[in-house]
């Protein structure tokens, strides 16, 4: 049985190495499976570190066959 976090944690971890192969400078609220913080608290984090982007992994799951595709969430602060 998986963990969301853990999925999530791999693609998090892949997009940080792709990333730095472009010569992307990255900051990680979490690059191991300890959670550093809570949810709520990691934007923050990356506006304290001074992160222009900020990209938050989750994969939902829901038992109703009808559901499908995907969800992204975003801020505009302008």
């Amino acid at each position: 049985l998986f963990k969301e976090a853990d999925i999530a944690l791999r693609y998090g971890l892949a997009l940080k190495d792709t990333f730095r192969a472009q010569g992307i400078d990255v900051f990680m609220t979490r690059d191991d499976a300890t959670d550093h913080a809570p949810v709520g608290k990691r934007a923050a984090m990356a506006r304290s570190a001074g992160c222009e982007a900020f990209i938050s992994l989750h994969l939902n799951d829901v038992d109703d066959d009808s559901a499908h595709g995907l969800e992204v969430l975003y801020r505009d602060d302008t």
